[in-house]
């Protein structure tokens, strides 16, 4: 055999074997979210002014509808809101001092689960430690 035609047919195997590859690996568009518990829950918080709902949702129903981007012209991945029906609804945090529900990184300048009520901050504190 002409070891011009073994270079040919080995790159079209290892061109073949990338395709196979890259495709079994691509195929699962949901990205492992199958794989997250349906009790792991987090708190979400509707950003439409009218409506202001707050409330615990399952990680993996946020992923579910954040996947994919809305309808709206941003491309910003949220979720709809169960109150309002909107699509409007974000992560958000609960702090453990105040109890206060509030969108992460919603303060500048500052960590990003700081609590604009009453300041506190879990990685501040561990920052510190």
């Amino acid at each position: 055999m002409d070891v011009k035609k073994i270079i040919v047919f080995v790159i079209i195997c290892l061109l073949l074997a990338g395709s196979i590859f890259w495709f079994t690996r691509s195929n699962n568009s949901d990205y492992g979210i199958e794989s997250i518990s349906v009790d792991e829950m987090i708190w979400v918080k509707c950003r439409n002014q009218n409506c202001d709902a707050e409330y615990q949702m399952s990680l993996q129903d946020y992923l579910q509808q954040t996947k994919a981007p809305p309808e709206n012209p941003t491309g910003a991945k949220v979720a709809k809101c169960k109150e309002c029906g909107q699509a409007s609804l974000d992560r958000a945090i609960k702090c453990p001092k105040c109890g206060t529900i509030f969108f992460y990184g919603q303060l500048k300048n500052a960590y990003p689960d700081k609590c604009p009520k009453c300041g506190f901050s879990e990685r501040q504190n561990r920052v510190k430690q």
